[in-house]
Order: C-alpha cells, then structure tokens, then sequence
C-alpha cells in the first residue's frame, strides 16, 4: 500500500490480486522471509494480508512471493509462480554511547572533550539533546554523521562535584525515523575550589628575647605538599615544619 521503508512500529498492507477467481488461495501459499504477515482477507481475486518487519533489525529487507502450484482456478488450473515484492526497513532504535578524553577528576581551570558516538547516522542530533548537571558544555562539534562531540566546563568554587552527562530517549532519530534510546550517564568527577590557609598563633601579643611562638596553618582543604618552603618568614626563623593532619600543620617561630 505505501512505499519507501518502514521502521520501527510501522506495517505494510500488502495486496495479491488473482488474475482468476480463487477459492483455495490461504495464507500459507505466501511465502515469507525479514517479517511476517498476518491473517490473509479477501476472496475471489482480491486478498490482503499485514507485513510486521523483524524487529531490531538496523538494514533489513522483506520479501514476499507466492510460489507456483499453491492455489488453483475453479477448473483446478495451478497458478504460475508471482514475483517477489521486496520491502525494505529499519527497526532498529538508535543508541548513543558517551565517552571521555581523560580520566579522574578535574580541577580549577581544566575542562574536558566528551564525544558522542551514534550507532546510525542521524541529522537532527543537537546540543539541546544533551542533559547535563554539575557545569556546561560548549558548542556541539561534528566530527561526522555518527560522532559528534562537546567540551564540558566543571561548575567553579566548587570543592566536590559531579558532572553528569546524558541523552534521553527518544531525542533524536535515524534516517528512518526511528527514536533513539536513553544512553547510559557519564560522570566526571572535580573539584575546582582553590584552597585556603588560617595562620594562626599559640600565644597573643609581643615576644620578647628567648621566646617564641607556636604558629598554626590549618588548610580548608588536605594537602600533602604543604612545606615549610612554602611559608614566607620576615623579622624570624621557623623551625622544622610539624604535621598534625593533613589539614593542620605547625611549627615554632622564633
């Protein structure tokens, strides 16, 4: 009844005209391969039946026939063998894979290149596809019909998060028209909030001769390259730099 091919969810009317009248003409004088038909209707020299493609099928093509010697006319003359009616289709839903260029978690300043890869070409894939949380992604670059690919900017001053990266369902289509299903979330990891330092000292006020002073440098955040090479002193000397945890560290101003 139509033309073109079908996807996913779509049928076929397909018709078989007798150049006689038939009474023994059933649907298992048709012969079937890339789907199935339904209950054949009909009489005399007008029958119909409903082709269902394979499903999950990207690139398939049906064909129907009926054979010679299936049915009869009413003297019982066989029929001549018909040609084959060929349909083609996809059944196929699109899937989406996401992936990263790097690996482990970014920090202040850095981005990261995310691509996304479709199992069939699509035309109508854009950024306004993409769901994302935890940062932004720049302009969607096509690399070809089936890899496209962003750059995802982490959320600033933030001291532990997580982007997440998805596409939902039924988003964007093949050539054929069939919707794509959910991808699989991607996570990246980061932290991009610069850490901070609290000096602080043991005793308030002046020191006089032959005293000193317990200085204490308490991190917002762990570190395990704070030095002591690190801390800028005037008018004194530090001695050796004490670690308390990997957020507190101490020494003795003198």
């Amino acid at each position: 009844a139509g033309s073109g091919s079908l996807k996913s969810g779509q049928t076929e009317t397909i018709t078989f005209t007798l150049s006689e009248t038939s009474t023994n003409f059933v649907a298992t004088d048709i012969t079937t391969t890339g789907g199935s038909i339904g209950s054949l209707s009909g009489s005399g020299t007008s029958y119909m039946a409903t082709f269902t493609p394979t499903t999950n099928t990207q690139t398939g093509t049906g064909s129907i026939s009926v054979a010679g010697a299936t049915f009869t006319d009413a003297l019982g003359n066989d029929n001549a063998a018909s040609t084959a009616l060929s349909i083609s289709y996809d059944t196929a839903a699109p899937t989406v894979t996401i992936t990263r260029a790097g690996s482990g978690s970014l920090k202040s300043g850095q981005t990261e290149t995310v691509t996304f890869t479709l199992s069939e070409a699509s035309s109508d894939f854009v950024s306004g596809d993409i769901t994302i949380s935890g940062g932004s992604i720049g302009t969607l670059t096509t690399t070809s019909s089936t890899v496209y690919s962003v750059v995802f900017t982490p959320t600033t001053n933030t001291q532990s998060g997580t982007g997440s990266i998805s596409v939902a369902g039924a988003t964007f289509a093949d050539a054929t028209g069939n919707d794509n299903t959910a991808s699989s979330t991607l996570s990246i990891n980061y932290d991009t909030l610069a850490p901070t330092v609290t000096v602080s000292r043991s005793v308030p006020g002046s020191i006089g001769v032959r005293q000193n002073n317990t200085i204490t440098f308490t991190l917002s955040e762990a570190s395990s390259t704070f030095t002591a090479a690190d801390i800028t002193v005037t008018d004194g000397s530090i001695g050796t730099l004490t670690t308390v945890s990997s957020t507190v560290y101490r020494v003795l101003f003198t």
